[in-house]
């Protein structure tokens, strides 16, 4: 007979807040310390779409919600992340989509002014296969100690 000390058990473990606790990079492996608990290895939590895929590295001490079916840990899956004082969230302006990285480089794109920012902490290249076009309905500004114009791929 099903006991109630297990049902409650198996409710307590539907979903639980924890902490990444250890990573494989290479294996795209999560352990998660929830409590007292340290899970097995669960897989890696994906963005993927119609047409990308993007790669994420996690860090150790993000804070994410995982799922148990049928209240197992054993069968864990990470079906969130939150921010946490570990990684707290890079902004709080709700017209801002934010990629933020740690060196101090981020994309942001302001729905609000329409507005979309690049700043690299280093430098960024572009490279077509094809054409490269830049075009600007007004004005196009460059600024900087020099301007050096290729031809042919030479200087």
């Amino acid at each position: 007979m099903f006991e109630h000390s297990e049902l409650e058990r198996q409710l307590h473990n539907l979903l639980r807040l924890g902490t990444v606790a250890k990573v494989d990079h290479s294996k795209r492996l999560i352990k998660v310390q929830t409590g007292e608990l340290l899970t097995g290895w669960l897989d890696w939590p994906t963005e993927t779409g119609r047409n990308y895929r993007r790669w994420r590295p996690l860090r150790l001490n993000s804070q994410v919600l995982i799922a148990c079916p049928s209240g197992d840990p054993a069968q864990a899956q990470i079906i969130g992340m939150l921010y946490s004082n570990a990684a707290p969230a890079p902004s709080d302006d709700p017209e801002l989509d934010l990629v933020e990285f740690d060196d101090g480089s981020k994309v942001e794109y302001h729905i609000g002014n329409k507005q979309m920012k690049v700043y690299s902490a280093g430098d960024i290249s572009l490279h077509s296969a094809g054409h490269l076009y830049l075009r600007a309905d007004k004005d196009v500004w460059i600024d900087g100690q020099n301007l050096h114009v290729f031809e042919g791929g030479k200087v």
